[in-house]
């Protein structure tokens, strides 16, 4: 019996703490994804998927960089400080502070490579073009989450962490039937811009442009973290990306970069 109750007790802890909404939104969301891949494929030419594969492949590769890593640091940082409230939102506003900023300066960058960049495929530079800002959408809602975590909010970050996915994958379909690849990336922007309105008001999770001051010491932590992180994350999606990228140099068929 006292087992038991103990049993009942600690679902219950887990229930309370959020982490049984964080374990059914990773499965969800995986779930989603791959539905969504799988129904894609199928609505778009596979020839076309091919090139949007292939430009999609070039914007992950600057998105390597995104944030410079802040995301990570700033949620590391964050949470060691989860007793200080003031000092979480000077550390999380002064980490995505910058880290939109460089984004934005990394859209800019995407925008002058695909003006510049002689592409195998015409339509790749269009959908590049269309493409350049999801750096900078992406991170405010990447940050939004950090600022849920960082407050002990799982619940809320599971709950919108799911809403985000599934706008993703309705908005992502209903483009893509509508108006191919073209309406897949409006839909992938519009998802990611009402789930950060929905957040933002629902949820308070605040977004800041402004630096807040912070203590030298925190800086440098804060940098050394996201260096740190931004490195052994960009070196393992890296392998995998350039292998698509050298693919597109020497692959002329579209249906073939799509295929693999």
């Amino acid at each position: 019996m006292n087992s038991f109750i103990d049993l009942k007790g600690k679902v219950q802890y887990l229930f309370k703490t959020g982490f049984v909404h964080i374990f059914g939104f990773t499965v969800v969301n995986k779930l989603l994804t791959f539905m969504s891949s799988i129904l894609i494929v199928r609505i778009i030419p596979k020839d076309i998927f091919g090139i949007y594969t292939y430009a999609n492949n070039l914007v992950a590769m600057f998105m390597l960089a995104s944030g410079l890593g802040l995301v990570s640091s700033t949620f590391q940082l964050c949470s060691e400080h989860a007793h200080n409230k003031k000092r979480i939102n000077r550390i999380y506003s002064y980490g995505s502070a910058v880290a939109l900023r460089f984004n934005f300066l990394l859209s800019i960058i995407i925008i002058i490579f695909s003006i510049v960049y002689t592409f195998k495929f015409k339509s790749a530079e269009m959908y590049i073009l269309l493409m350049a800002f999801q750096p900078f959408v992406i991170v405010i809602f990447e940050f939004q989450q950090v600022y849920l975590r960082s407050n002990l909010q799982n619940k809320d970050y599971a709950y919108s962490c799911n809403l985000n996915t599934i706008f993703v994958v309705a908005f992502s379909m209903l483009g893509a039937l509508v108006y191919g690849v073209t309406g897949l990336i409006i839909g992938n922007y519009l998802a990611y811009i009402l789930s950060e309105v929905i957040v933002y008001y629902k949820f308070k999770a605040f977004i800041s442009f402004k630096k807040s001051k912070i203590k030298n010491t925190y800086k440098k932590l804060l940098y050394k973290i996201a260096f740190i992180s931004m490195a052994n994350n960009g070196l393992s999606t890296l392998l995998y990306l350039v292998d698509i990228f050298i693919i597109g140099i020497y692959v002329t068929d579209e249906r073939l970069i799509a295929s693999y």
